[in-house]
Parts: C-alpha cells; structure tokens; sequence
C-alpha cells in the first residue's frame, strides 16, 4: 500500500521494486519472510490520499477511511505499537502539509526573499518536524554552496524553492518507507535459514507524458531489459 500509487493507465500500480524470500524449514514453507524494497518513484503514492480526510470532498473516495482503519490494523499485526502508529502517521500528515506550502518573492527587503505565504501551514510543518518556522522557511528559501572553500548563500527564487519543498517531501516518505519496511523484515524474517526462494519484481517500462524521463525511469527500463 505504502509503495502503490495512481497512474495514467493503471489505478493502484507498483512503483517499487521488491525482493522477496520465501524461506523453507525441513517441514515446508516457513510463515518468515523477506522483502527488500526499493523505490522508484516517491512523489505521489495511495497512502497520501487515505490520510487526506480533511481534503476536499470531491478528491476523497467512499471506501478511504475504511482502507485507513485495514492499514491501521495490518500495522499493528506487524508489531507496530500504538505510538509509532501515530508517530508514522504524523509523518504523512507533516508530507501533505508540505505540499500546500505556497511562495512569494517579497520585494520589501534589501534583496528580493522568497518567503512563504501561508504562515500557519509553515508552523504547523515546523512543530511537527520539532523545528523554529524560520529555520525551515530558510531551508527551503536558500542554498548554501561550497565555492573555492567558501560557503556562499544563494537566494532561490519560488520555483526552486517549490522544488526544495517537493525534495524534503519525497526525504521524508523515503526515510518512513525505509524504517517500515526494516521492521517489517525484522518481525517476519529469520536470518538463520539457508534454504528459500528468491522472487524479484520490478514495475514494467515506462515512458513518462509530458516531461522527460529521469534516472529512475532510466534504471527501471534498464533492469526490464
């Protein structure tokens, strides 16, 4: 769920790639199993709109919040406790925030500063993420550059600092996709066995409309070759 997004073609497409082991006893198949994910593409996934139940109505399906409560619970069946529950789920709230997030250059200042323009939604991200609403709007608002051993600042104008807005997003889920996936494994999996099968699974070619393909459309086809 956490790795399956909407596509153009297909409404609830794989967009990871995944290795799984199926690890045998004497007996027959073992319950253990192991799967080593790894992303493709971490910019819009399904999960995002189950958790949006605040978002407009239109853009929220009938069957979401019973999904939300089948995730809730399948958490909780791989060992998560309550708290993490809340803590992974304050992640994903802390990633759509991001997303509304809007900027402006502000002209009243010595040198024209992109600034953020809904404040509120800027302190609710930094209260989540345990930081000063300023740091993060510098963050996302400057580059800090090594030039001949010296650290120069460089001002971003609102569409590179959308895309600043956007990396830290894409950080935040890759870090929680990973963390998830490594407990997963750890309930599960046994490290002590020798005798498994080895499944690997990668999401078909792709050629993305309207914009050009990046690296990891590249290492998709690549692998599909």
């Amino acid at each position: 769920m956490f790795g399956n997004a909407r596509s153009l073609f297909n409404p609830n497409t794989s967009q990871l790639g995944k290795y799984t082991e199926l690890q045998f006893t004497e007996r027959g198949p073992s319950p253990e199993a192991r799967q080593h994910l790894h992303l493709q593409d971490k910019a819009h996934y399904r999960y995002l709109r189950q958790h949006s139940t605040g978002a407009h109505p239109n853009a929220i399906r009938a069957d979401d919040a019973h999904r939300f409560e089948q995730l809730k619970v399948a958490l909780k069946t791989f060992g998560l406790s309550k708290r993490h529950t809340i803590q992974a789920c304050q992640v994903i709230a802390t990633i759509l925030h991001l997303s509304n997030l809007k900027f402006t250059i502000d002209r009243l200042r010595d040198v024209d500063t992109t600034v953020v323009c809904n404040v509120n939604t800027l302190a609710l991200i930094a209260e989540s993420l345990g930081i000063q609403p300023s740091a993060l709007e510098n963050t996302l608002s400057y580059k800090t550059k090594l030039v001949k051993k010296e650290l120069c600042t460089v001002f971003l104008d609102s569409d590179r600092a959308s895309d600043n807005r956007n990396d830290l997003a894409k950080t935040l889920y890759s870090l929680l996709f990973a963390w998830l996936n490594k407990h997963i494994n750890q309930h599960l999996c046994r490290d002590d066995f020798d005798t498994f099968i080895g499944l690997f699974d990668l999401p078909g070619p792709q050629n993305m409309t309207g914009r050009s393909n990046l690296l990891d459309q590249f290492c998709i086809n690549f692998a599909n070759e």
